[in-house]
């Protein structure tokens, strides 16, 4: 499932820093006005998912890139983030600090979101593989849980939870969100998928899971 046919090229985040002078009219396409910029390259399809979180716990946020292409990994730069750096080899040939790989072909990195879900005051990390499955169930999809700290390379096939559907072409993990959506002080889980979804047919149902005991 590619929301993005055609030729592909890369596509650089580019960092501009807020404060009380913010530049309004900074161009944003050039590197020039960015206060950093992170570059990959364009067969990996990168940095189709963005997240941050305070994945190390030492106060600063970090950034998550998700390359759900050739990748399928999600980069991590741990933060303060400055400069220019590159992801290289998003399977582990760059600059970033940790890696989750998941599966080839499973379009790990399609999403990802961080937050504290286990409430132990560390932020974890969600990552949507939307074309994992197989067998009965092809492009099922899947989202993968890893606990925090976060730190080196993981294998995301040995991630901490996993929520799966059954259905083929569901596409779960495309599209996820986290936040505290009942006001119990603990984060939820929010995630899309379709139904009878095969050349993208079919219904998208949003689905809510809330976190902490019930």
């Amino acid at each position: 499932m590619d929301p993005r046919p055609g030729e592909r090229r890369p596509c650089y985040p580019r960092i501009v820093r807020g404060s009380s002078d913010v530049d309004t009219d900074a161009d944003v396409d050039s590197d020039v006005d960015a206060d950093a910029v992170i570059e990959g390259p364009a067969e990996q399809y990168p940095y189709v998912s963005l997240a941050t979180g305070d994945l190390d716990a030492d106060g600063n946020d970090d950034l998550l890139i998700g390359a759900y292409g050739a990748s399928a990994a999600v980069s991590i730069v741990l933060g303060p983030v400055y400069g220019n750096l590159s992801t290289g080899d998003a399977r582990g040939d760059g600059d970033g600090d940790a890696l989750l790989v998941g599966a080839e072909d499973s379009n790990a990195g399609s999403s990802v979101t961080a937050g504290d879900l286990d409430g132990d005051g560390v932020d974890d990390v969600l990552v949507g593989a939307c074309r994992l499955g197989g067998g009965s169930a092809p492009d099922s999809g899947a989202a993968r849980l890893v606990l925090g700290p976060v730190l080196g390379t993981r294998d995301l096939t040995a991630a901490d939870a996993t929520l799966t559907v059954a259905s083929a072409y569901a596409y779960l993990g495309e599209q996820l969100a986290t936040g505290d959506l009942d006001g119990d002080g603990a984060l939820d889980v929010v995630a899309t998928w379709w139904w009878e979804g095969e050349n993208d047919s079919g219904a998208a149902e949003t689905h809510i899971f809330h976190g902490g005991t019930p």
